[in-house]
């Protein structure tokens, strides 16, 4: 399958800086591990902290929810906001943590953009993504090697909104999770990941792409990754040989 040599416009140049919460987590976790607001202290409320920062409403929650997740900060009943804790406690359900391990695989990855084209959903399509029917959906096609193999460790299917295609010029120069290539280049905060994972048979297209047999049982895992508003942001479907991928994840559970 050949490369087409056009990719649709992006709507907007990649941003180059790490988007604003995550750079206000950063000064607000330095001044709980400095002591400016020591374990069981309340947080300023939301209100001083715009001030303060000189930015949204908005970028202040998001900052703060990302300290409750990591531990830091909990939200107590007719007292507000408080230190829990100057180090980051890990949990159960973690933001990118635990996306990073619901997409890991045996190892390090690199990928390749084999084509990419725009495509509007079909009955069967709009239902296998669970976006609309006749939505219009930028479709890179990928192989996925560890790193410094020959033989490929699946394919895969990415769907992403038209506003977010930009994110495909960044994949083969990085080994990090699509996802957070997304969430840096497009200043948005993946809130939600939904997974299916079936076995299936590779089939004649996957089959040829990865020098498999049609008949070789793999592992179809479909994700859809949401924003906060429910909203699709892309979607992978990745199709990976028994022999060739597992799916490793460990959880500690903490107890309050």
């Amino acid at each position: 399958m050949d490369r087409k040599p056009t990719k649709p416009a992006p709507s907007h140049p990649p941003r180059k800086v790490p988007f604003r919460y995550l750079k206000l987590a950063e000064l607000l976790i330095n001044d709980i591990q400095s002591g400016r607001y020591a374990v069981g202290q309340k947080i300023p409320p939301e209100a001083e902290l715009q001030e303060r920062f000189d930015t949204s409403r908005h970028t202040i929650r998001e900052a703060l929810r990302t300290l409750k997740e990591d531990g830091y900060i909990v939200s107590r009943a007719g007292i507000g906001t408080v230190v829990r804790s100057a180090v980051p406690v890990h949990r159960y359900m973690r933001g990118v943590t635990t996306l990073r391990e619901l997409t890991q695989t045996t190892g390090p990855t690199e990928m390749r953009v084999i084509n990419l084209q725009t495509v509007i959903a079909d009955a069967d399509l709009a239902r296998h993504l669970g976006g609309k029917l006749n939505r219009q959906w930028v479709e890179a096609s990928i192989l996925r090697f560890e790193v410094g193999a020959h033989l490929p460790l699946g394919w895969v299917r990415m769907y992403f909104a038209p506003e977010y295609a930009s994110t495909v010029d960044l994949i083969e120069a990085s080994q990090e999770p699509v996802h957070m290539m997304l969430e840096r280049a497009h200043d948005v905060r993946i809130a939600e990941v939904r997974q299916k994972i079936i076995a299936v048979k590779l089939g004649e297209q996957a089959a040829d792409l990865l020098k498999a047999h049609p008949d070789d049982v793999a592992l179809e895992a479909t994700r859809q990754f949401l924003d906060g508003r429910d909203h699709i942001l892309f979607v992978s479907i990745g199709y990976y040989p028994s022999d060739r991928f597992s799916h490793d994840t460990a959880f500690r559970v903490l107890r309050d």
